[in-house]
């Protein structure tokens, strides 16, 4: 994915001790937060991810297309908050973008794959549903089957790639109005498991 590419090559760039790299206009416009192609590009960057997200179409794209989408919107934060680019009320307005019912739907299948994933992948996915239960406080996009139903094999085959995802799990399946739904979820899971035996 081009867009991937680009993001890598600006990482490599900013972190590249050679001055001639250093001095790019890009990254002097990227590093000037009050220049105009500064703030067109922030803002540009902001949308195209949680649309092409969005718009992805599984008829249409594979399914590695919507995983490198997730990569690379990931990539790109990293590699703001590297630069010192955005400020917290830019972080969450990027973040509520991703906010939405059929966005967090998209992440949670991907998710569902949190065994084949690499590291890089579930981490994107973790941080994206903690800066939206956390930062963005909208849980109901995050309270969908396909991510409940992940979490809950993730806690039932304690799989857990590091102790701040097993907080999260543990936050958002212990949400207290839907703590009852997640039991009940849960022991018809054990039931249908012991019928299997």
């Amino acid at each position: 994915m081009v867009f991937k590419e680009v993001v890598e090559t600006i990482d490599f760039y900013r972190k590249t001790t050679v001055t001639l790299f250093k001095n790019t206009d890009l990254l002097q416009d990227l590093n000037n937060d009050s220049s105009p192609a500064s703030t067109t590009w922030k803002e540009d960057i902001m949308s195209l991810f949680s649309m092409l997200i969005n718009f992805y179409n599984s008829d249409l794209q594979t399914f590695e297309y919507l995983v490198d989408l997730i990569i690379t919107n990931h990539k790109l934060i990293l590699l703001l908050d590297n630069l010192d680019y955005w400020t917290t009320d830019d972080t969450t307005e990027h973040f509520k973008r991703f906010a939405t019912t059929d966005i967090m739907y998209k992440y949670g299948a991907v998710l569902q794959n949190y065994n084949k994933n690499g590291e890089l992948v579930n981490d994107a996915i973790f941080t994206l549903i903690r800066s939206v239960f956390r930062d963005c406080e909208i849980n109901s996009v995050i309270l969908q089957p396909i991510i409940l139903e992940t979490l809950l094999t993730i806690t039932e085959h304690e799989y857990y790639p590091c102790k701040k995802w097993r907080d999260l799990i543990d936050r958002v399946l212990n949400l207290k109005k839907f703590r009852t739904i997640c039991s009940a979820y849960a022991e018809s899971r054990t039931a249908k498991n012991r019928q299997k035996k």
